[in-house]
Parts: structure tokens; sequence; C-alpha cells
């Protein structure tokens, strides 16, 4: 009858402290890492891209994605097309910012740099911080790649990659790659 209950002592001991471990791993598990969002044409408002390596992406949940697309050719602002998309409020977040005033019409590819005509911008691209701003320029640039656009349903989608310097010191660079969108319900 001993040997029963030491048995039956050493199995509840046992059990209690597997299920305590197991309790304790999950509580300190990493968070979900953060994946970039698949490239679709569905209006998902979804954004993403990997800067110097580490992915920025925003979740469909918390999304602060804004989308301007201008299709209307009776209108002074036609082709106009933006694409804001940040983490929340800057002085803890990130942001990114492409303008273009020159004219998207259809799909293709467009540069990402920043240029002036008459003191205003034609074009221009910012991803940002809590302390820095980095710019696309005529020496460090890139290209977004319209894939998609559907102005009865309003959506717009494409894929881009650049590399931008900070403003306020221009040995500071940085490369984003994998970048995609999927806006959904642009404003027009």
């Amino acid at each position: 009858m001993k040997k029963y209950i030491k048995s039956a002592l050493l199995l509840l001991i046992a059990g209690f402290l597997g299920t305590s471990l197991t309790y304790c791993t999950k509580l300190h598990e990493n968070p979900k890492t953060p994946e970039l969002p698949p490239i679709t044409h569905e209006g998902k408002n979804t954004f993403g891209c990997v800067v110097d390596g580490e992915i920025f992406a925003i979740p469909f949940e918390t999304s602060h994605i804004q989308c301007e697309y201008y299709f209307d050719k009776s209108k002074a602002n036609y082709g106009t097309f933006a694409l804001i998309a940040s983490t929340g409020n800057m002085q803890n977040g990130k942001g990114f910012t492409y303008h273009n005033y020159e004219g998207v019409f259809d799909t293709g590819f467009h540069k990402m740099d920043r240029q002036f005509f008459n003191n205003k911008y034609k074009r221009r691209t910012i991803i940002s911080d809590a302390t820095s701003e980095y710019y696309c320029t005529e020496e460090m640039f890139g290209s977004i790649h319209i894939t998609y656009i559907d102005t009865i349903n309003k959506i717009i989608s494409g894929t881009f990659e650049f590399d931008a310097v900070n403003e306020n010191n221009n040995t500071d660079t940085i490369r984003v790659r994998d970048g995609r969108f999927d806006c959904g319900k642009f404003i027009y």
C-alpha cells in the first residue's frame, strides 16, 4: 500500500511540474514575429517592406493606411497617386509616404525620388521613425510598380523598392526591399 501511495504521489508531483513548466514556457514565448503581407490585388489594406533587413509591416487590424488615387480625367489632379502608411503616432512609430503628382495613369513602373517643379513636389518618397527621416533623391532612388488598378471597386496594388538617405546626415542611408501594398476604397 505504501508503494502504491508513493507511486501515486510521484506521478502527481511529476504531472504538476510538467504543467508548471509548460505554463512558464508559454509565458516567456516571444511575441509573434512580424511577417510581410502576401502580394494581393483584393483591396485588403495591407502594407509591408523590409528596411535594412527588418520587416516593417502594418497589421490589417491596426492599419493606418491611406491611399489616394485621382482617376477622373475631368479633374485637375488626374493621375495623382499618394500612399501613406504608419504604425501610429510618430513619437514612437514608423511611417512611409509616397506622392506622385506627375501622373499614374495605368499599371507599370514609376520612379521613386524627390523632384520639384515650380517650387512644388512632382514626386517624393519618405520613410521615417521617431528620430529620422530618409528621402529618395536624384542619386538615391527606386521604383514603384503599380500592378493592379480597379477604379470600379477602388483598389490599387503594387510593389516597390528604393534606397534613401537621411536628410540631416548624407552618410546615413537605408535600403528598402520587398515592398508591397494592396489598398482598397482609395480616396479619389
